[in-house]
């Protein structure tokens, strides 16, 4: 199978930044286990997670928060430079299931392809006690950014990390990404992946670009969180208060 470069941007929430570190730990134990050469980066500005990311075998990079256009270029490049076939980027309060990866492995058995991921995620609160969830699609031609796969070829041939982003820009970084890739080679490029409704989970805590009500308001109702939290075991930690420490 194929090389890939998983990569990770944080800033505060330590809890859920640590549980999407364990998944990603996990994530690239599993892509190995099947014969993927894949290595793990993770950028931000806490000791402690740095800390936790190197005891999981992780990279972890130094860098501050402020601009976080300034930080999302650097996690770019940082990528881009393991020179691995792919790299796929991962949220730092995201999770996501086995069958998702499963498809994501398999198309990696196959012919190379621009970007692929999936468009299904549901949005959750970190409280246990906060059960409502809902069903997130994202606009036409778009993924969740989280797991979400860009041919590293086709991301240097297409975009010029050093101009891409505002330095004001607080949000969208995929979006700007995968805009400079679809506008060279039409929006054909862009593959879907989609398991089922769970592919993707995105926990809300206190600090959030976008938060918590502004999806709950918006988009379907989902399942309650005790139905979902059982089948992500990491997911389970987390609300336990495994991470609290």
């Amino acid at each position: 199978m194929r090389s890939v470069c998983f990569f990770m941007v944080y800033h505060d929430r330590p809890q859920i930044t640590k549980m999407a570190i364990d998944h990603m730990a996990d994530v690239i134990d599993l892509f190995r286990d099947n014969g993927c050469d894949a290595v793990g980066i993770v950028i931000g500005d806490s000791k402690v997670i740095e800390r936790f990311a190197l005891n999981r075998g992780l990279m972890h990079e130094q860098h501050p928060n402020d601009p976080v256009s300034g930080k999302m270029t650097y996690a770019w490049m940082l990528a881009a430079q393991e020179d691995k076939e792919y790299i796929c980027w991962m949220g730092s309060n995201n999770i996501h299931s086995d069958g998702y990866w499963e498809l994501a492995m398999e198309k990696l058995r196959g012919k190379k392809v621009a970007t692929f991921g999936s468009r299904n995620c549901v949005i959750l609160s970190a409280d246990k006690e906060v059960q409502r969830t809902c069903h997130f699609r994202p606009r036409d031609h778009y993924l969740i950014s989280s797991g979400q796969f860009f041919l590293t070829y086709s991301f240097k041939n297409s975009v010029n990390i050093l101009t891409v982003y505002n330095l004001d820009q607080q949000f969208n970084f995929d979006g700007k990404v995968l805009d400079k890739m679809t506008d060279m080679w039409g929006k054909g490029i862009i593959e879907y992946v989609e398991f089922d409704e769970e592919d993707c989970l995105d926990i809300k805590g206190n600090v959030n670009i976008h938060s918590y009500d502004s999806y709950i308001k918006i988009y379907p109702e989902y399942l309650p969180s005790k139905q979902i939290v059982p089948r992500f075991p990491r997911l389970m930690m987390l609300m336990e208060g495994f991470y609290d420490g």
